[in-house]
């Protein structure tokens, strides 16, 4: 579901494309907001998925059929420092750094200047 009430979409284990997770075997939230880029042409940067506890963290665990709330957040500015840090670390291909940035969610899209 979205904020906004809206259905997104009913994910079943069964149509993983993995087929590993044909049970109700936990999902890693970050596989979630994989799965939902197709329905909410978003990437899984933009997104925030909740439940009853709060906000889950893309390492987090859900178990099918969890009902989980989605949000999709709009770019944060970034200064003229952020886009340097983030030019580096694409240039030295630093993976945890850049990952940092996009979950801010600052736009990848940016211009070196």
């Amino acid at each position: 579901w979205l904020s906004s009430g809206e259905d997104v979409a009913s994910l079943r284990p069964e149509d993983d494309e993995d087929a590993d997770n044909a049970d109700s075997s936990p999902l890693l939230v970050r596989t979630v907001k994989q799965r939902l880029v197709k329905y909410v042409d978003q990437p899984r940067f933009r997104q925030k998925l909740l439940n009853c506890s709060g906000i889950l963290e893309d390492d987090a665990e859900v178990t099918p059929p969890d009902t989980l709330y989605l949000v999709l957040l709009s770019f944060s500015p970034s200064s003229q420092e952020q886009q340097t840090e983030w030019f580096e670390a694409a240039a030295r291909a630093d993976i945890p750094k850049m990952e940092k940035y996009l979950l801010a969610p600052h736009d990848p899209n940016v211009a070196a200047e």
